[in-house]
């Protein structure tokens, strides 16, 4: 990257700005209308210029602080179906799945991981037209009786076996290198 104090920079960036601004309108005309069969979706952590324990009060004024990257993946194809940055709560999953599930042209199923905010949302944006389950990791011992996917009333479940998560553990590693390295 051009050193930030000359005139490159600037440049540089605003390039990188338009292109990102590019991207983004053209997902959201294109990605429409997906024949899904299987989805998950996750949250990552990051945050803006700091931490949210570290940022002053003028600095979270001016968006400093935690920051959560939330994607839906298709399974299958490992194409993004969506994403939205945000904090953590309810009216962000919320909106959210109602964009997950504005995209997509079927019934699907959806795996997510034990978060409860993801149990109302998913309801509120596909009612029952759709397959969810949280799967839950549990890290320690490996006694049988301790392993569990943990399901809220009123969802059909696929097999657990049925359920590759290990997708979205790859794309948040990957994610998180990405944002190291800047």
């Amino acid at each position: 990257m051009p050193n930030a104090r000359s005139g490159k920079a600037h440049r540089f960036l605003r390039l990188l700005e338009d292109a990102g601004c590019a991207c983004a309108a053209y997902h959201e005309a294109n990605v429409r209308n997906l024949r899904v069969k299987r989805a998950q979706c996750d949250e990552v952590w990051s945050f803006i210029y700091a931490k949210q324990k570290n940022a002053t009060e003028e600095q979270m004024a001016n968006g400093a602080g935690d920051c959560w990257t939330w994607t839906c993946i298709d399974a299958d194809t490992k194409l993004i179906i969506s994403y939205m940055l945000g904090d953590r709560g309810a009216s962000t999953a919320r909106n959210f799945m109602e964009d997950v599930a504005s995209r997509i042209a079927n019934r699907i199923q959806l795996t997510t991981d034990g978060h409860r905010v993801y149990a109302d949302a998913v309801e509120s944006a596909f009612g029952s037209e759709i397959d969810y389950a949280m799967l839950v990791k549990i890290y320690g011992s490996s006694n049988e009786d301790e392993s569990r996917c943990a399901l809220d009333q009123g969802f059909q479940t696929a097999p657990l076996c049925a359920i590759r998560y290990r997708l979205l553990d790859y794309s948040a590693i990957r994610l998180r290198l990405m944002i190291h390295r800047f």
